[in-house]
């Protein structure tokens, strides 16, 4: 499906965005989106635009601990995919917990990593994320994430360099503009961008909050969506 605001509607679409590209990419669940050039930092929010990015995005970029471009949509299609996050069904294991598990010895992720009940919809990674000893696309750490990066390429027909996670900037826009389901679920996503040795992560209940947990981490609620550059 092809995603545009109403004020974007003038933007033609791309010489290769054929009737069979589009059907391709929506079999496999990924819907075409239009993210129009704008920055956030100066950015006059329309009414509609109610899940805002909050104080601490814009503190991260205040203190360089984020690039000003963080804030920068470019003006760019994207696919997304569009499937549903799913509601919250495991407990949440701390950073801490799990640090106390591995000190007794007990590798408590490849316990909950096993734990199925939490998919998202109509996943096309299941098979992937099998084969990786998932059952779901929770418990994985960031860089667990980019281990899977090559063979999902071969399932999509792509480069794997085109794969990445969103940023918070096309995040918090796809979320107000064409997914506010993703922020209806306790459950959290992954996202690119990289602060320190950690990375940002939002969707819990809203698509302007911000968590932040090292590349390492791994979560019970703590999953990821694919998104492939163009």
């Amino acid at each position: 499906m092809i995603k545009r605001r109403p004020e974007d509607e003038t933007v033609p679409l791309p010489a290769w965005a054929t009737a069979d590209f589009l059907v391709k990419w929506a079999s496999l669940g990924f819907d075409l989106c239009f993210l129009p050039e704008l920055n956030l930092i100066d950015y006059k929010f329309p009414t509609s635009w109610s899940d805002r990015p909050t104080k601490f995005f814009y503190r991260l970029i205040e203190e360089d601990r984020l690039p000003k471009e963080a804030a920068q949509l470019s003006g760019k299609w994207l696919l997304v995919d569009n499937r549903d996050k799913p509601v919250k069904r495991n407990f949440w294991v701390s950073r801490s917990e799990t640090l106390l598990f591995e000190k007794i010895g007990l590798r408590s992720q490849n316990w909950f990593k096993n734990k199925k009940g939490q998919e998202y919809t109509n996943d096309y990674l299941l098979s992937i994320l099998h084969q990786a000893g998932f059952a779901t696309r929770f418990c994985l750490s960031f860089n667990d994430i980019e281990k899977l990066k090559s063979l999902t390429a071969e399932i999509l027909g792509v480069s794997p360099y085109k794969i990445r996670l969103p940023n918070f900037v096309e995040y918090n826009f796809l979320g107000n503009n064409f997914y506010p389901e993703w922020s209806k679920t306790k459950t959290w996503e992954w996202l690119q961008d990289q602060v320190d040795n950690s990375h940002l992560a939002s969707g819990c209940g809203s698509v302007g909050e911000l968590g932040l947990d090292p590349s390492d981490y791994w979560s019970t609620i703590l999953g990821f969506r694919f998104v492939i550059e163009l």
